[in-house]
């Protein structure tokens, strides 16, 4: 049974390479012997952020219990990252550590970046090419308390024999955000467009991200089967405007 890991003099390094938008985590620190090197493992109940445990289990034969150097196995998840997000935060035995996150720019033409994101993926992932995850650049939105903003999504309607089929769904905090509708209308030929009108639940100090995530399956099944999935995230600020402030809840 895993538990977090008593590590004792533990270097970081967190990276966010925004061609590939994979987030990547290692550590290396001192151990008891008696313990497996450590690994991560994002905590999926934290909200507002990504924090991930450093974890480990037992060894079956049992060492010494003296301390010896490890070098846990690197972490690495395809997630966006919203620019305002700066830190990440570990969770050891010890107690929780904020760490830094070094970023990695766009470099390189739209061809050389979009054949570096399909071959770590299919590296990372194991898929194959046409199974990706691409991640636009962030949109951000200032919306009032008690009053609503309108996202629109646009996407390709399904073409003969209803292939490829499409679906739009959303990912967001509902402690924050109140989803008051959302309907789908023809734009053109070959276009549809769903919107989602939103409103604050509460007042908010940090903003809050929105997420629009558009998937195409072209209906194959086996070695031809191709998906690809589109996330749009909208950073959402609250803005005060007249009244005394909020209280924090």
């Amino acid at each position: 049974m895993a538990f977090l890991a008593p590590v004792s003099n533990v270097t970081y390094s967190c990276e966010y390479d925004f061609q590939t938008h994979r987030l990547s985590i290692k550590a290396e620190g001192e151990i008891s012997d008696t313990l497996n090197d450590p690994y991560f493992e994002r905590d999926p109940t934290w909200l507002g952020g990504y924090k991930f445990n450093l974890l480990t289990t037992a060894k079956e034969e049992v060492g010494t219990p003296v301390q010896r150097h490890f070098i846990a196995k690197p972490y690495a998840e395809t997630v966006p990252l919203p620019r305002w997000v700066e830190t990440i935060l570990v969770e050891t035995a010890s107690g929780v550590q904020t760490v830094y996150i070094n970023r990695v720019e766009l470099v390189g033409s739209a061809d050389e970046l979009n054949g570096k994101v399909k071959a770590l993926k299919i590296a990372e992932a194991g898929k194959p090419a046409d199974n990706v995850i691409d991640v636009l650049p962030p949109k951000d939105i200032y919306l009032p308390g008690g009053r609503t903003t309108r996202i629109t999504a646009d996407v390709p309607k399904p073409g003969i024999g209803l292939w490829p089929q499409v679906k739009v769904n959303t990912k967001f905090d509902t402690d924050s955000f109140e989803l008051v509708d959302a309907e789908t209308t023809r734009t053109s030929a070959d276009q549809v467009s769903t919107t989602y009108v939103v409103k604050w639940k509460e007042w908010s100090e940090l903003p809050k991200v929105f997420q629009v995530i558009t998937t195409t399956w072209n209906g194959e099944l086996g070695p031809g089967t191709e998906t690809s999935r589109v996330i749009q995230p909208y950073i959402i600020h609250y803005v005060w405007i007249e009244g005394p402030e909020p209280s924090k809840k």
